[in-house]
């Protein structure tokens, strides 16, 4: 009994870390990315922006990579 409530509880867990990282942070992110642009823009910042942009690129790309890592680790750590 005690560990069929176990992988119910672990398949709960990983189900919305799986919603997090596929529905709620993308649509943060995007919010986030229009607010600081158009805030540069009305700042008339254009030439920092083009060195925060690469910034923001990579930051992003590390973010998508945890997006896609964390939830398959944790299926991992699921399945032993």
């Amino acid at each position: 009994m005690d560990n069929i409530l176990q992988k119910t509880i672990s398949g709960a867990i990983v189900g919305i870390l799986l919603y997090l990282c596929w529905y709620v942070l993308p649509q943060i992110k995007k919010r986030w990315i229009f607010k600081l642009e158009t805030k540069l823009k009305q700042k008339g910042l254009e030439t920092r922006y083009k060195k925060l942009h690469k910034i923001i690129k990579t930051i992003l790309y590390m973010i998508l990579v945890l997006m896609i890592i964390t939830p398959i680790i944790f299926l991992i750590f699921l399945m032993f």
